[in-house]
């Protein structure tokens, strides 16, 4: 289950929390991504060292381990076009338990998570993303 609000918050240039991304609570940490762009370099903070999320050098979307919140983000494999842009898909994967829920988050290089869709027909676009690329 997410929201359909989330929030970015920046600590600096290159560095901010998307809260509200991965489950129903934009307060709850295991709800939180916090990112660093370099870039498009992509980086996410998980147990309190960054790890690589996407690299320009090869366009993908690397597994990324949350060790003390039992989840791994891990890419689905396939790409999906909105509008004429290409968004790579990733999944919120819970370690030790199964959940029927599987929300697929879409990830645009420049602009970070902009579409989140959850089971059945539920789909939700950034705004500003949205806007951008006039829907």
């Amino acid at each position: 289950m997410f929201n359909s609000i989330s929030t970015r918050t920046f600590i600096n240039d290159s560095v901010f929390i998307d809260s509200g991304l991965l489950c129903a609570s934009d307060t709850a940490k295991v709800c939180s991504i916090t990112f660093k762009k370099i870039g498009i370099n992509w980086y996410v903070n998980a147990d309190g060292e960054w790890q690589e999320f996407y690299s320009t050098t090869d366009s993908l979307i690397k597994v990324v381990y949350f060790r003390k919140e039992k989840f791994i983000l891990k890419p689905i494999g396939h790409s999906f076009q909105y509008v004429k842009t290409n968004l790579i898909g990733f999944i919120k994967e819970e370690l030790y338990s199964y959940s029927s829920e599987v929300n697929i988050f879409w990830f645009d290089p420049n602009y970070g998570v902009v579409i989140i869709e959850g089971n059945g027909d539920r789909r939700y676009v950034r705004q500003d993303f949205a806007k951008l690329n006039n829907k």
